[in-house]
């Protein structure tokens, strides 16, 4: 190809692919994650002012700590749904995912100077990623949901941490803009430790390449410098420096355990296969690349390979290192063996490439075009089973004390629901009792002496989900304790015929939340609830 025609075909493809990933993900409806519980929490810190000490929604986990790395990023996606709702959280999902990709793509082109390699890791990326991103497989929902979340802002960061590195020899902007980018993630999501963790792999392959004489370089000293300046910035967080032992044993808390993406990655599962076939293609690709292998590179691949298999949540940051390594590795194996065939092209303009990728993919989204017309929320806004009718029921009908519901619903109860809904569980199993956790679990399978134990909690009223508790939704149905005042393909509802009383203070709490954000319901809008006192600590 001529060599000023290859430079403007490579920076078409790349905004071409950029846009496409843009808008088909921001044309993915909104999937009943987590996502409901982070704007109710952002909105609570909105209304106060503060980070709560301990958990303020959940009347059950009343006392429990708040820990909470994602506060900031509640607050910022609360904001954003109050000003463009379902539709600009699902065009900024589509945003998200297209800078994560656009992270990964330009770190391996500037590695391997040639953007098809950028292309390749970019595709590698969404391949093992897919299942912690979109809720459904591709060859079953070619649309299926879009699952947003604060983990997608630290996959952003973390993409950006991959194109930022190797550490400039020189101090420059990155420089300076490295230890904000740190201060900022720490308060957005708490994956964080793994962006320091792949700095230090960073200093690692330059100790590889130096030797001995290493430390005594100057470059060297100023780099580890700046990981020190980094890990820093990350004690600036309501935990403060507590932030560490926070994060390094969140994942042992026992009711994590009950949690899918807390579990081991096996060949049963999509994602599993994914990462099996992804992590041959990796051996077989590094033992054909003629490109050295840092040490620090080969310890993160390594290492996040195995956390991945104890827990499949690693899978996601497991993706961008291998990308990044598969795109820089094959482009070595083609340039070795067919230098003629497929020369290392120089993008000229790939930064303005990569800018209109962006502004085309948002203006391609149906989100954008739905946001013009002024509609800020559609039928194709959140994904089917998010209990958007019987929300609207509850609103109507408020229960009258504790409600027991099945553990999707919760978050969406917070934001949708009454205004002064007591829900039983929520998606942050970390901020619930253990002993509440595993009475959830029970109830939701009709274990024996079930209504005994509602009636210890002061349950009054249930919301059951046909899909996951089909044993509870048949015994209630057969009881003569409940009767059903509503039901759809989602979501059935039962009272309780006979309320129990109100239990004493030594028991489950059984009252209102004590706080709560704006219940503005996403398909039939609601009311506002005031915001409450701070608690106390």
């Amino acid at each position: 190809m001529n060599s000023r025609v290859a430079p403007v075909v490579a920076c078409v493809v790349t905004a071409g692919l950029l846009a496409a990933t843009l808008a088909t993900t921001a044309a993915r409806p909104l999937y009943h994650a987590d996502l409901w519980a982070h704007l109710a929490y952002g909105r609570h810190i909105r209304a106060t002012g503060e980070v709560p000490a301990t958990e303020p929604l959940m009347p059950l986990s009343a006392g429990e700590p708040f820990v909470n790395f994602a506060w900031l990023a509640g607050v910022f996606g609360s904001w954003l749904y109050d000003l463009a709702g379902p539709e600009g959280l699902r065009l900024a999902g589509g945003l998200l995912t297209a800078l994560a990709v656009g992270g990964v793509g330009p770190a391996a082109r500037r590695r391997a100077r040639a953007p098809w390699a950028g292309w390749i890791a970019g595709a590698a990326f969404l391949f093992v990623a897919w299942f912690q991103l979109f809720a459904f497989p591709p060859w079953s929902a070619p649309l299926g949901p879009q699952m947003l979340r604060p983990q997608t802002l630290g996959v952003v960061l973390f993409a950006a941490l991959l194109a930022a590195t190797p550490i400039p020899r020189r101090p420059g902007w990155r420089w300076a803009l490295l230890p904000l980018v740190f201060l900022l993630w720490t308060n957005l999501h708490g994956s964080w430790p793994l962006g320091l963790v792949w700095l230090a792999a960073d200093l690692l392959n330059r100790i590889g390449r130096l030797g001995p004489a290493a430390w005594r370089s100057g470059r060297m000293r100023r780099a580890a410098g700046l990981v020190a300046l980094c890990a820093a910035a990350c004690c600036v967080n309501p935990l403060g420096p507590w932030a560490y032992v926070e994060a390094l044993t969140f994942g042992g808390h026992p009711n994590l355990a009950d949690v899918i993406e807390w579990r081991p990655l096996t060949w049963e599962m999509n994602q599993g296969r994914a990462f099996f076939l992804a992590a041959a293609l990796l051996a077989v690709v590094a033992r054909l690349s003629p490109r050295r292998i840092g040490w620090g590179e080969a310890l993160v691949l390594v290492g996040f390979a195995l956390a991945a298999c104890r827990t499949s949540r690693w899978l996601l940051w497991w993706a961008g290192p291998a990308a990044l390594f598969l795109g820089v590795h094959v482009a070595a194996i083609v340039q070795a063996r067919w230098p003629q065939a497929l020369r290392a092209t120089r993008c000229r303009g790939s930064s303005w490439a990569w800018a209109a990728g962006l502004v085309l993919g948002v203006a391609l989204s149906p989100p954008s075009w739905n946001l013009a017309r002024g509609e800020r929320a559609t039928a194709d806004s959140l994904a089917f089973g998010t209990p958007v009718r019987a929300a609207a029921y509850l609103r109507a009908h408020p229960p009258a004390a504790q409600l027991f519901h099945a553990h999707a619903f919760g978050d969406f109860l917070l934001v949708a629901g009454p205004s002064d809904v007591a829900i039983f569980v929520g998606s942050h199993a970390h901020l619930i009792p253990p002993q509440v956790w595993n009475d959830a679990r029970a109830l939701s399978t009709a274990a024996p002496g079930w209504e005994d134990r509602l009636e210890l909690y002061g349950v009054t009223t249930l919301m059951l989900s046909p899909r996951e508790q089909p044993a509870l939704l048949v015994a209630a149905r057969r009881s003569s304790r409940w009767r059903q005042v509503y039901g759809d393909q989602t979501a059935v509802i039962f009272e309780r015929v006979t309320p129990p009383p109100r239990i004493d203070e030594a028991g489950p709490v059984t009252a209102a939340p004590t706080a709560a954000g704006p219940a503005d319901a996403p398909a039939a809008g609601g009311g506002r609830r005031s915001p409450p006192p701070p608690r106390t600590p």
